[in-house]
């Protein structure tokens, strides 16, 4: 009887140990998809999507956290990218994997590479001057969508969606340093008395402010600690100098 006994409890807790050690259940990239989809479907307006899906499996919790977590990154890609859920659908299996869940037949995509340079030079446009106000001051949008890139030739959707949500989270903050700078710009730009004309003077503005934003060192910082924190998900590369 306590041989038996003694059988069965070993027979149990191998049964709850190995239970315990089997890998989550493989995904494929077709049942991803078909998750991610339900973000989309019922988008109002055309272009938007549900941050979080009430639902208790593990797979919605995570694509809860994925789309919460970059929210910004895939509604400006979703708004500026026709063809955004391929480069879409990639980043959230990078995300799971990077989670421990597998997704058995997803292959890492050939990654874009370029340089800090390449990613500031697209940065600083979502930094925009825009109008003189009536009192005389430059008035600036910042992360106003795509209003900075209409003369940008080659545009690079996901380099400019992943400054944009670098940038729009530093000037959430209470103290923030992009705030800061644009506020002194704008007073330089006017005090240089760069042209007579609103006009004109606004774009110059422009150029002057995407300089000094391109040569700032805490800009930079800004973008490579945004890009190390997101690095796994993005479909380019930033190779260090």
């Amino acid at each position: 009887m306590k041989r038996r006994l003694f059988v069965l409890v070993c027979l149990v807790f191998s049964l709850f140990v190995a239970g315990a050690a089997l890998p989550s259940q493989d995904l494929t990239k077709d049942m991803v998809a078909a998750d991610v989809q339900r973000y989309f479907a019922n988008p109002n307006p055309g272009f938007a999507f549900s941050q979080s899906i009430t639902d208790a499996g593990e797979l919605t919790a995570l694509l809860n956290t994925f789309f919460k977590d970059n929210f910004l990154y895939v509604d400006y890609m979703s708004r500026e990218s026709q063809d955004y859920r391929g480069t879409l659908l990639n980043s959230v299996c990078s995300f799971l994997e990077s989670q421990g869940r597998r997704v058995s037949d997803f292959k890492v995509q050939p990654k874009k590479v370029g340089s800090m340079h390449d990613l500031k030079v697209i940065a600083v446009r979502n930094v925009f001057p825009l109008r003189l106000t009536p009192e005389g001051k430059i008035g600036t949008l910042i992360c106003a969508s795509a209003m900075g890139f209409k003369d940008f030739a080659n545009r690079d959707v996901p380099v400019e969606a992943f400054a944009f949500q670098a940038i729009f989270n530093e000037i959430k903050k209470k103290e923030s340093f992009v705030l800061a700078k644009v506020h002194e710009y704008a007073e330089l730009a006017r005090s240089l008395k760069l042209s007579t004309s609103p006009e004109d003077l606004v774009k110059r503005a422009q150029g002057a402010f995407w300089v000094l934003l391109y040569q700032n060192a805490d800009f930079e910082k800004l973008l490579s600690d945004a890009y190390q924190e997101k690095a796994k998900i993005l479909p380019f590369e930033i190779q260090a100098k």
